[in-house]
């Protein structure tokens, strides 16, 4: 049971007590638990009441008083006397506040012992008192307890040299008995006012009970994590990079002739070892990529994890120590001043890398035999953590290049063992500023397992056991060369080594991958034999004769089947993959069942099209590399258009009209501490945000995921998102209210709709419009939801829009009127019956409302959902095209969907999520089925912005659809930094969507919508492209040329009469 006590203290002291019987982990357990919160920051001192008892009495007098033995009253007198002592200390350490977390590693097995605790840690004169945590190690596995014995008991002080094993063996049993004697487990009923944890046979089980605080929680994580058996845990950083070679920060550069000649002998290594089950996680970066790659065929699992990436050194990435030192001198010398706690400008520091990696050392504590390929920061982490390193030291630690680090977890201790090649590479290590330089040397040895190696093998391995990473012995050296010259690795895993690199339309960062050249595709006209080529970001294939070829964005791939079965298929066709697409496609290919050659294609798509499963980088990160890494075209004497640029909030705010007397910009959100689901900056009610933080997150706390009302900005808090200009009526949008089935009230929240009202002088009501069929509104509300009943001066209208699902249903069935051939006499009836223009003309018609309210009315509106990210922002982006001729530009319908969409956190990564069938389902559809068809000269673009939009979204391009919200995509993951923007590319390319009927000299303020079925028509521009039985192959390459020709013929006009004007 975990308490939850949303009033906790914070910054009180915590004790950690041990119970148990001799030989059941408990040091274990304080040695690694103590390492952990050290670790992490939260400062931790074991007290082991052993040792008070070893200072106290010599073991000789203890074997004659048979000093364990509960009958033995002086024996028990002096332990009692010993914890007691060992109690004292560890409340002078709290007290002292020389730490937060203190450790009593001691048996504790009987309920007047943990009494006696408690009343000391609860004592009248501390304040706060001491918050206690009691962990009970219980095991009845004797093989457990015989493995501790053994390996640990008879080499304590108590025995070691005093004795020997048998005897200590027998004396330890004896020990046990004693204390079973008196033992008292804690009782989940006698003991309900404790807080603690069973840690059943070495974590088998757990029953945890009144878990309070943070730390509390933190210690629950970690055990039950951690476990004893036997691994071994190897660390290595990637090969020497190109950019190691000349002493440059980060990037990410690939490996060097020395880096790949490493990646080989690493390949060698761990075929000596020969491991069964060994896993190799990798860091992201190109150069531990291609160091992990070679071990590929070793290991049971390559996983490639973000997290492991090397410290983000900011805007210093990419230079020379020297440059960091000429350009930022005063952050160079805070840096050597205090490394540890060190931030680089808009990067990470060692302490940001240890909250980083605090994931990674969960799962390093409960695997197997694991290689880490990663960076030199990354790795001076985790060898800190199994090493216990304090802060001090961790930045120092040396962690060279082209050297396997072993790690054996031990029972109170971790064994180190560094295993050295002889391949060149260079020295990254910075020595700490005003200390001595130590010089190590290792013995070189051409033994590795006990066999002799020979020059062509393994010249050059260094081997050294250390216990600790300083604790060095100097040994001296000898000479041993390398004789045999390595050839060079292939960059990329799984590569099928294809000669062919480029073809037309080839994108930066963009490589083939896997080339299948004995492959047919059924098209809608019968087989086409051709080759597929797939590469990072597309598949591709090329018809034999050019008789046929398509492409298809790998992220537009939503599932991959394997079709027939090579010993059952009867026909040539009928073994082979399917692809699934979220565009409507299903594309499938016809394979060689004899030679089983689907298996290639087949594994190479599972790969690349899902990268987040295979933990791979998205292309989009690749593609900006590629891009920042090239040279720029000889001759452009024109910089490239920053598409990140375009949509500043502070601006568009600005240009509504805010901040007036009404309306304020709030930094409430600026560190997304309020709502990561919102952007850093909020438009709100004047005279809410002179309410205060407190009084705000009480509304948050009423409105679903902290989503408030706000100028369209918020969706827990009600946020303003556009202004009328002259009548001041807003629109605003939130979340649904957790009132709940008990029809909680919250005057706060009330108070908040109220104001947005008298912001408005014009009207005496707010219109609040949910999105939801009632029934749905009331299905929430049994779940904790609700809607605004009763609120003053406010009037609930629903709008009765079916959620995702629904709709996701519904496409399913418009996709089946469309593919693979259309019923031509069923044609309307089953269009009808997918309810697929229901669902656009219930938008249409709920955004109609809202414009005739804002326009003709003149009331300010309220727009949500249940979480204020799918349909209010189809509802609110679709009004403010109607009313606000600067969103019909090319431009500003960028803003729009930036500020609409992608800063108020639609789950973009969600709704389109790989695995999903079709992942878009209600969004952005809505979008494209709008104003162009009914108002063909009041846009500046023409719909094919809206198609480049949606397959840009799928297809992981560009950075501006990544992720779910604002936070994630420019903070957590840096996508402004790391990406493209689809803007760029919009605006780079502007003509390609020039709508040539735009008339911007005679703009009506508001267009009107006509929602009737009699003129909403199924947009096969879009969703049956791909159909030839629908669109002919070629009309829409047609179409975009006559509007490019037209927006030409135009441009020529206006610049002949302007000169005739002149």
């Amino acid at each position: 049971m975990i308490d939850d006590d949303c009033n906790e203290q914070v910054g009180v002291p915590n004790v950690i007590a041990l119970v148990g019987l001799p030989a059941r982990g408990k040091t274990y357990i304080s040695h690694k638990l103590c390492r952990y919160l050290n670790w992490i920051g939260i400062k931790t001192k074991a007290f082991n009441v052993g040792d008070y008892r070893r200072k106290a009495i010599n073991y000789e007098v203890e074997g004659e008083l048979d000093f364990f033995s509960p009958y033995n009253a002086i024996g028990t007198s002096i332990r009692n006397e010993c914890a007691r002592l060992a109690i004292e200390d560890m409340g002078r350490y709290l007290e002292a506040k020389e730490g937060e977390v203190a450790i009593l590693d001691a048996t504790n097995t009987t309920r007047a012992r943990r009494r006696f605790l408690m009343d000391y840690c609860r004592r009248a004169e501390l304040a706060p008192a001491f918050r206690v945590f009691f962990i009970e190690s219980v095991c009845d596995d004797p093989d457990i307890i015989n493995s501790n014995i053994t390996e640990v008991k008879i080499n304590s002080p108590d025995y070691k040299g005093k004795m020997s094993e048998e005897e200590a063996k027998e004396d330890f049993m004896k020990r046990i008995e004693n204390y079973k004697l008196q033992y008292e487990p804690i009782d989940q009923e006698i003991d309900d006012d404790l807080s603690f944890i069973k840690v059943m046979n070495a974590g088998k089980s757990f029953f945890v009970h009144n878990v309070k605080g943070h730390i509390q929680s933190r210690v629950v994580y970690f055990l039950m994590n951690i476990h004893l058996l036997p691994r071994s845990i190897y660390l290595t950083r990637h090969g020497e990079s190109e950019y190691n070679q000349i002493g440059r920060l980060g990037g990410d550069s690939p490996l060097s002739e020395n880096g790949l000649r490493y990646a080989e002998r690493l390949k060698e290594y761990f075929m000596k070892e020969s491991l069964e089950d060994l896993r190799v996680w990798s860091s992201q970066k190109i150069r531990a990529v291609q160091t992990a790659s070679r071990i590929q065929e070793l290991a049971t699992n390559v996983e490639y994890w973000k997290v492991l990436d090397e410290i983000d050194a900011g805007i210093c990435e990419g230079l020379t120590y020297e440059d960091f030192e000429a350009r930022y001198p005063k952050q160079f010398a805070e840096r050597d001043k205090d490394k540890y706690h060190y931030r680089y400008p808009s990067g990470e520091s060692y302490e940001d890398l240890v909250a980083r990696l605090e994931p990674v050392i969960m799962e390093l504590e409960r695997q197997s035999d694991v290689l880490v390929v990663s960076h030199q920061a990354v790795l001076r982490c985790i060898l800190a953590y199994f090493t216990n390193k304090n802060r001090e030291e961790l930045p120092y630690l040396k962690v060279p290049l082209h050297t396997v680090i072993k790690l054996t977890p031990k029972a109170y201790s971790c064994e180190v063992e560094m295993f050295k090649f002889d391949v060149d590479a260079v020295n990254t290590y910075r020595e700490k500023p005003g200390h001595p330089v130590f010089l190590v040397n290792f013995v070189l040895s051409s033994e590795f397992n006990g066999n002799k190696l020979g020059r062509g093998q393994w010249g050059g391995l260094l081997s050294l056991t250390m216990s600790s990473v300083y604790d060095v012995p100097n040994l001296g050296a000898k000479d041993y060369k390398m004789s045999d010259e390595w050839g060079m690795v292939q960059i990329a895993a799984l590569r099928s080594g294809p000669t062919e690199k480029q073809f037309s339309g080839q994108f930066p960062g963009e490589r083939i991958e896997v080339i299948d050249r004995n492959i047919g595709y059924l098209s809608p006209i019968g087989k086409i034999s051709g080759r597929v080529l797939i590469t990072r970001y597309r598949l591709r294939f090329e018809g034999s004769d050019n008789a046929c070829h398509f492409e298809v964005p790998l992220g537009c791939i939503c599932k991959v089947e394997k079709v027939g079965h090579s010993t059952v298929s009867r026909s040539e066709h009928s073994y082979g993959v399917l692809i699934g697409c979220k565009d409507m496609r299903n594309i499938r290919f016809t394979c060689q069942p004899a030679t089983h050659s689907r298996r290639p294609l087949y594994d190479a798509l599972l790969r690349y099209a899902f990268p987040v499963t295979n933990k791979l980088p998205l292309y989009a990160f690749l593609y900006a590399q590629a891009l920042q890494e090239s040279s720029p075209p000889p001759h452009s004497s024109k910089p490239m258009i920053n598409g990140w640029t375009l949509y500043d909030a502070k601006i568009e705010l600005n240009r509504l009209g805010v901040p007036n007397e009404q309306w304020a910009l709030s930094q409430l959100n600026h560190d997304y501490e309020f709502a990561d689901t919102y952007p850093r900056l909020l438009a709100i009610p004047s005279a809410v945000e002179g309410k205060g933080r407190d009084f705000i997150e009480k509304v948050g706390e009423y409105r679903s995921r902290q989503r408030i009302p706000i100028i369209i900005r918020v969706q827990c808090l009600k946020v303003l998102s556009w202004l009328h200009p002259v009548t001041q009526a807003s629109i605003t949008r939130c979340s649904q209210p957790k009132s709940g089935m008990t029809n909680r009230k919250c005057a706060e929240d009330e108070w908040f709709l109220k104001q947005i009202v008298l912001a408005n002088a014009n009207a005496h009501q707010l219109l609040i419009f949910d999105a939801r069929p009632i029934v749905n509104a009331k299905v929430n509300k049994a779940k904790g939801g609700g809607y605004e009943e009763s609120y003053e001066e406010c009037a609930l209208l629903f709008l009765n829009i079916h959620n995702i699902h629904v709709v996701r249903e519904s496409l399913r069935k418009l996709k089946d009127c469309l593919f693979p051939r259309v019923d031509e006499k069923n044609y309307l009836k089953l269009v009808d019956e997918s309810k697929w223009l229901n669902h656009i003309q219930s938008i249409i018609e709920g955004a109609a409302q809202i414009v005739s309210e804002v326009e003709r009315n003149r009331n300010s509106v309220l727009v949500h959902c249940s979480d204020g990210w799918d349909r209010t922002a189809q509802l609110t982006s679709l009004a403010m095209v109607q009313l606000d001729p600067y969103y019909r530009t090319i431009k500003g319908f960028a803003v729009l969907i930036e500020k609409e969409w992608c800063s108020f956190g639609h789950k973009f990564a969600h709704r389109i999520e790989p695995r999903c069938m079709i992942g878009h389902g209600e969004d952005k559809p809505s979008d494209g089925e709008r104003s162009p068809v009914f108002h063909g000269c009041h846009f500046e673009f023409n719909s094919f912005l809206l198609v480049t939009i949606l397959d840009e979204l799928y297809a992981c391009r560009f950075g501006t659809f990544l992720f779910n919200s604002e936070k994630q995509r420019l903070v957590d993951n840096k996508c402004i930094k790391n990406t493209v923007s689809l803007w760029t590319y919009v605006l780079e390319n502007k003509a390609l969507f020039l709508n040539p009927l735009y008339n911007k000299g005679d703009q009506r303020t508001v267009l009107s919508m006509n929602s009737s079925m009699r003129v909403l028509r199924v947009w096969t521009e879009y969703y049956a492209r791909y159909n030839p039985h629908v669109i002919a192959p070629g009309s829409l390459a047609a179409k975009r040329y006559a509007l490019q020709r037209a927006c030409g013929k135009r441009a020529l006009v206006e610049e002949l009469v302007s000169l005739s004007q002149a």
